[in-house]
């Protein structure tokens, strides 16, 4: 947790600063604005998961500086912990230049989970990110480049059996972008993860490692009252993991195995598309926001190699599959957004209220995990339509001045 207790130090540091650097800005000025932000995650007859969300924000048309916090509460069966996350944000904006810094952590001091018959623990981890962000413009070509880094680690765990720990080397995106004239825009994206699952002494016992690339088309039409944003593209992602358990590395009596050796890879070919529309420029607007995802080709293999110890046995066997996925699954989602914006609240100044609801719907289809196997009429009971209904569920409230 070395990382993490070094990068919280730093952002206490940062924030402490920034605070004292919001207030003549607040001061001088030209806008300033408080936001506030909640809602359900997810509920079912398990538990709740919801967040809370709240910000502040201050600047003129070509400066900022903005804080942002909250947290993420879940008593779920599946995933029971608090999850406080915090963001410092300031930027530069100029006619034909601009620059976006940011940074943040998240974090949490327990959690524990239960899948079925199977329970893990963790004692607490930590990770941060930093965000960079610039473009500059000629004439009617715009040139945006982007690059996140973040990495987290934690603390001593319970994985069920394997009494070990995830630990997150980096997680690395870059994105370069062209616009020509605010309507056509072109991306491209990378990203990388290197990981690894530890135990509790450090000793490695897997590693993870993910390469992904995207490419991306989108176009905007506006009119006054209205406007329409699409994109379609492609995403490759390629993963390779392996990971050794023996006894040196499972240090209890009840580890079954002489050695269990495991390795998998695969590449997966995704098509997608997303459509966003804007209705309404007045007092009341509505924002309709669909997507859709589809597996187009996959590759996914896997072996495996054990022994057990004389004791359980002493059965030796091996295994190298790949896996066919005859129905490619995918899946749609709908998010809704519909309230007021910018409700003036004084003639003397330029005070405004925004407050609204959000609602996410997502439908999947063959995905085995959520249909269970096939989910018929009789399923649709009480709870599931609660769930259904109230999940994915959030309100939001904005204060500008």
């Amino acid at each position: 947790m070395l990382f993490f207790h070094s990068m919280k130090q730093i952002f206490c540091i940062l924030v402490f600063i920034f605070f004292i650097s919001l207030f003549p800005c607040i001061v001088t000025a030209e806008s300033f604005s408080v936001k506030n932000d909640t809602g359900l995650l997810w509920t079912d007859s398990a538990g709740t998961a919801s967040y809370l969300s709240f910000g502040l924000k201050g600047g003129d048309s070509s400066f900022f500086l903005a804080y942002d916090g909250g947290a993420v509460f879940s008593d779920h069966s599946f995933m029971d912990v608090t999850l406080p996350f915090f963001r410092l944000q300031s930027g530069y904006r100029g006619d034909s230049f601009g620059i976006t810094l940011s940074g943040g952590f998240v974090s949490y001091e327990e959690l524990h989970s239960s899948i079925g018959d199977y329970q893990f623990s963790s004692d607490g981890a930590g990770g941060g990110y930093v965000f960079a962000e610039s473009f500059f413009s000629i004439e009617k070509l715009a040139v945006k480049l982007s690059f996140f880094h973040a990495s987290a680690d934690w603390n001593n765990g319970d994985l069920y059996y394997l009494f070990g720990k995830p630990d997150i080397s980096f997680i690395t995106l870059p994105e370069l972008s062209f616009e020509y004239d605010e309507k056509h825009r072109i991306t491209a994206r990378a990203f990388f993860l290197e990981g690894a699952l530890l135990n509790n002494d450090e000793a490695q016992l897997g590693t993870l490692n993910i390469q992904a690339w995207n490419v991306e088309y989108g176009f905007l039409y506006e009119r006054s009252d209205f406007s329409l944003d699409a994109s379609f593209g492609w995403l490759y992602a390629g993963a390779e993991a392996e990971g050794a358990l023996n006894p040196e590395n499972q240090n209890y009596f009840a580890f079954p195995f002489r050695f269990l050796n495991a390795e998998g890879s695969g590449n997966l070919h995704i098509g997608y598309g997303f459509l966003t529309a804007d209705i309404g420029k007045s007092l009341f607007h509505a924002t309709i926001s669909a997507g859709l995802f589809q597996l187009i080709h996959d590759d996914i293999r896997y072996s495996y190699q054990y022994r057990m110890k004389q004791f359980f046995g002493g059965e030796e066997n091996a295994l190298s599959e790949q896996v066919d996925l005859a129905k490619k699954p995918g899946f749609v989602f709908l998010n809704l957004d519909a309230g007021i914006r910018d409700l003036s609240l004084s003639k003397q100044n330029n005070a405004s209220l925004s407050v609204g609801l959000r609602k996410v719907f997502i439908i999947p289809w063959n995905i085995d995990v959520f249909s269970g196997g096939g989910t018929s009429a009789t399923d649709f009971n009480s709870d599931f339509i609660t769930s259904i209904l109230l999940s994915g569920l959030s309100f939001y409230i904005k204060v500008s001045v």
